[in-house]
């Protein structure tokens, strides 16, 4: 059964009762008489049917003069895809130029329209728009995901910037980008990647405002234009919606992908009152917030104020911020390469600040090494780990690595504690290490040496990190009774795609085994590349594909489920 096209409706907008009579007898006498003419006198009341789009077609008499140039104008601004068709009595050579210069689709000369010019004239036209506009989405919209593109979105982002300067009101940009995309995209394949990136938008989408502008600028690269909206908690409120929407995993096909995403936050006009400041300033906040290495967000703020938020932080508020759970534990566990099993986990705070976003440990630590807080922060991070693992330690066994900074570094008092606190939770202080980096050892001053033979002497274990960078060498371990070596992921990156530094890997490796040290890779992202550092003899390997920054549920379901093996040991 076939289905009534509806008829064409036809706006005239003409004053003159003789030619609205004349074109509905065309129209009627049409091969295609599938029309329905509506007559409007007034040109106010025609923009009026066009902006509630009750007309597929408008026909103009061209006598308005200069008022029918600004009704084109208007009209095509209230809806462009509505065509229109100048209809004159006279044959100017510039009338038609002028017409079409507006945006006209077409130009007649009353005299020698009939009901054949006529029909062919609105089907045309009706035709051309529809392509006009097919190629108008394919320049302004990205094919895979729906959204506006770049062009689109930096056209949106000017008229923002333009109308907020007049307005004096604020408005919010954020740059978008998704964790874990090209692992992903090599792993399982561009369809795959370009299926997670259409799901992605979707939810992206409908976790802001319907007037708000979500675009795709490239790549796994979103963007988002808050309107009217400045405030930090309504900005805060929406970027962790976009982060928790993000948080359920994806299921592509037979795969349950999980991924996460950075999201970088540049509020106009404090972070720019320009296109180019805006763009360049929301990039840069998200890329701060992808190196906390887990879903966030970032504020995008000068360095000093940034530091400032932090460093002023008291005992008192770090305590309040733990009670409110915007500091809470994470955990990056490590496996054996051999056996492939987890045999330790690493421990560290994250803090979800109302301004920054979420920050890692590594990223504020730093800050506030030299202030009171970093100790009080250090001892609930050790108590409250002991306690939150007590029944997954049980049953599994593993290490409990803690990051140290300068001030334990300076502490005689520090291994002590520590022994009270796993002794009362029944932990052996053997399955305790302890990690710190070369630059916090050699500031740390003449107890340096002392506090490392402390903490070994109460059986725990000590680790260096980044070994391999700069002119840190092998020599220095003699300096430091270190069981662990953790390389430097630049030197690891290097080496997987260099034959030469693999070769050198590979010696470092065997020097560090001769000096009964064993060696941990941090952040390989593929399983391939565990393979191949497996095979030149790395003993460990933490983070990335293995798994980090998880929360005590994502560890024990890690921990349930987690069987060997992860890639192939098979030379």
């Amino acid at each position: 059964m076939s289905l009534v096209e509806p008829p064409k409706r036809v706006l005239l907008v003409d004053d003159d009762r003789q030619q609205f009579l004349l074109i509905g007898y065309q129209l009627s006498a049409a091969h295609d008489d599938n029309y329905r003419l509506v007559w409007c006198q007034d040109l106010e009341k025609g923009l009026t049917h066009i902006e509630n789009q009750e007309c597929d077609v408008v026909l103009l008499d061209y006598h308005w003069g200069v008022n029918c140039t600004d009704f084109i104008r208007r009209a095509n601004a209230l809806n462009s895809r509505i065509p229109i068709i100048v209809m004159t009595d006279d044959r100017e050579n510039d009338v038609d130029r002028r017409a079409i210069s507006e945006g006209a689709s077409d130009y007649l000369v009353k005299e020698n329209v009939n009901s054949e010019v006529l029909e062919r004239s609105i089907r045309y036209a009706i035709e051309r728009k529809k392509i006009e506009q097919h190629l108008d989405h394919l320049a302004h919209y990205d094919h895979l995901t729906g959204l506006p593109n770049r062009v689109l979105f930096l056209d949106r982002l000017a008229q923002m910037v333009n109308l907020s300067q007049r307005s004096k009101h604020q408005f919010t940009l954020m740059y978008i980008d998704l964790n874990k995309f090209k692992e992903i995209n090599d792993n399982y394949g561009h369809h795959t990647g370009d299926q997670l990136l259409a799901e992605f938008s979707a939810r992206l989408k409908a976790a802001v405002r319907r007037s708000d502008t979500v675009a795709r600028i490239g790549g796994d690269e979103f963007t988002v234009i808050l309107n009217n909206v400045g405030s930090t908690p309504e900005i805060i409120f929406l970027a962790q919606k976009i982060i928790d929407s993000v948080q359920q995993p994806f299921f592509i096909g037979d795969n349950e992908l999980e991924v996460g995403c950075s999201i970088g936050i540049a509020v106009f006009p404090d972070a720019g009152n320009t296109v180019e400041l805006l763009q360049r300033n929301a990039d840069s906040a998200m890329y701060q917030a992808k190196k906390t290495g887990i879903s966030s967000y970032r504020f995008f703020l000068n360095q000093k104020k940034e530091n400032t938020f932090i460093e002023n932080v008291s005992c008192d508020e770090l305590r309040e911020q733990i009670q409110d759970k915007k500091i809470t534990l994470c955990y990056t566990p490590r496996i054996d390469l051999q056996s492939q099993r987890v045999v330790g986990v690493s421990i560290s705070p994250v803090w979800k600040h109302k301004v920054l976003g979420k920050q890692s440990y590594q990223s504020f630590a730093s800050i506030i090494e030299n202030t009171e807080s970093i100790k009080y922060l250090t001892e609930w991070m050790i108590e409250a780990s002991v306690e939150e693992l007590g029944a997954l330690y049980r049953t599994h066994s593993f290490s409990l690595i803690y990051d140290i900074r300068r001030p334990q570094l300076q502490s005689l008092r520090f291994g002590a504690y520590v022994k009270n606190i796993m002794d009362k939770n029944s932990v052996p202080m053997s399955s305790v290490e302890f990690t710190f980096l070369r630059k916090h050892g050699c500031n740390s001053g003449i107890y340096l040496k002392e506090c490392i033979e402390n903490i070994i002497d109460m059986g725990a274990t000590i680790s260096l990190q980044n070994f391999g960078e700069n002119v840190f060498g092998l020599a220095n371990m003699h300096d430091y009774d270190v069981s662990l070596l953790h390389f430097s992921p630049s030197f690891i990156n290097s080496a997987l795609k260099n034959e030469k530094d693999i070769l050198l890997l590979e010696t470092l490796v065997l020097l560090a085994h001769k000096l009964e040290r064993k060696v941990i890779i941090n952040d390989v992202k593929t399983h391939s590349d565990l393979q191949a550092l497996h095979s030149v003899g790395c003993d460990f390997a933490q983070g990335g594909t293995v798994g980090e920054e998880l929360t005590i549920k994502q560890l024990a379901i890690l921990l349930k489920k987690h069987t060997p093996p992860i890639f192939s040991t098979n030379d």
